[in-house]
């Protein structure tokens, strides 16, 4: 096929030939290349994303620690407890939970008070299904 054109023909056909192979050839490690810089890319972005949000979770358990000592420690929501007034207590949490909304990023709190034997004396929300608790007592037979 070759010998019978004229050698510039044949120096223009394997020049073509061999420019159009090794641009396939470029093309191919360039899509590679890209690939793999993509994943890259996305792999250091996935862990910087990671890193943050450690970060703001780790923040906000020290925000409800925080709030729970503060809580653990008022002398009004002891004074509630000890007199059972659940309605002055449940203002008094609604009121703390409003101004945290108003001044913080911190928005729909959910606080609950336990007495000391571990039930559930006031909380500010509400169960979205009905849970039952059963609370069973040890009984010894003599």
């Amino acid at each position: 096929m070759f010998s019978s054109l004229t050698f510039q023909k044949r120096l223009l056909a394997s020049v073509i030939l061999s420019g159009s192979v090794f641009l396939f050839l470029a093309l191919l490690y360039t899509y590679d290349y890209r690939s793999k810089l993509t994943e890259k890319i996305m792999q250091e972005q996935s862990d910087v994303l990671q890193v943050v949000l450690r970060e703001r979770i780790k923040a906000k358990e020290n925000f409800g620690l925080g709030l729970a000592v503060m809580l653990a420690n008022n002398p009004l929501i002891g004074d509630y407890l000890v007199n059972d007034q659940r309605t002055k207590a449940l203002n008094y949490v609604n009121s703390v939970t409003k101004n945290y909304a108003e001044t913080t990023n911190y928005r729909g709190l959910k606080i609950q008070i336990h007495t000391a034997d571990g039930h559930s004396w006031l909380r500010n929300w509400t169960l979205k299904s009905t849970v039952i608790i059963y609370y069973f007592a040890l009984v010894s037979s003599k």
